[in-house]
């Protein structure tokens, strides 16, 4: 695998891919949820590696894409995405998100239909208002005070034992506070953006416009959901 950058307006995004890509050969895109960074795939991508392209990310503002500007919204990421596999040559590959991955999966096939061969969703809710019950709406606009007061480890290990299958996984999710995960500066940042956009939530035209923008939060409220 080799490591690249694509720079966007708020941030260099790093992502890899392998040294020799088959253009004949299906791609697979491998998307990290909150707090976690390209390590994740990690037994996947020593797997498929060898069978098909592979392709994985740090998210914007996450270990390696990292420092980044806090001006961007979920549609930003897939957009930046799109711009990323097109200037790798990169067609109708199929998506693998896992939490937050799934929303940055969804927004994309929201932005860019008929792109992608295929959509793997792991422990991601769907983002159309439909499948939300009007409590979860309700819970997502009270989110933040959960995470402004649920200590960091406490948090990680919840998030680790609720998304894991194998201790390889809670090891990672686990060990994410050390190298790879959003810092405490970055924490700080997302706060003090939240309370500036406070009125922002209330003023929203739709729960659907609140969904796709700030999908990240909703990663947290279905982590206590389920």
């Amino acid at each position: 695998m080799i490591e690249k950058q694509y720079e966007t307006p708020c941030g260099t995004i790093h992502y890899w891919t392998n040294e020799v890509m088959d253009e004949a050969q299906t791609t697979l895109v491998f998307l990290p949820g909150l707090t976690a960074d390209h390590r994740l795939f990690d037994p996947q991508i020593e797997y498929f590696q060898d069978k098909y392209n592979v392709f994985v990310w740090d998210a914007p503002a996450h270990a390696a894409s990292w420092p980044f500007t806090f001006t961007f919204t979920l549609m930003d990421k897939a957009k930046w995405l799109d711009e990323i596999l097109e200037k790798e040559g990169i067609h109708k590959p199929i998506v693998i998100g896992q939490s937050m991955g799934g929303y940055v999966g969804q927004a994309y096939m929201e932005q860019f239909p008929g792109k992608l061969k295929g959509f793997v969703s792991i422990d991601s809710a769907p983002l159309q208002k439909q499948y939300v019950t009007d409590m979860e709406i309700w819970m997502l606009k009270h989110v933040e005070p959960v995470y402004r007061y649920y200590p960091w480890k406490p948090l990680l290990k919840a998030g680790s034992n609720g998304c894991a299958e194998t201790s390889y996984h809670e090891r990672k999710w686990e060990n994410v506070e050390k190298a790879s995960a959003i810092n405490w500066r970055c924490r700080r940042k997302i706060m003090r953006r939240s309370e500036r956009e406070s009125k922002r939530w209330r003023r929203a035209e739709s729960n659907k416009r609140i969904l796709s923008d700030y999908g990240e939060d909703f990663c947290g409220l279905m982590l206590f959901r389920f």
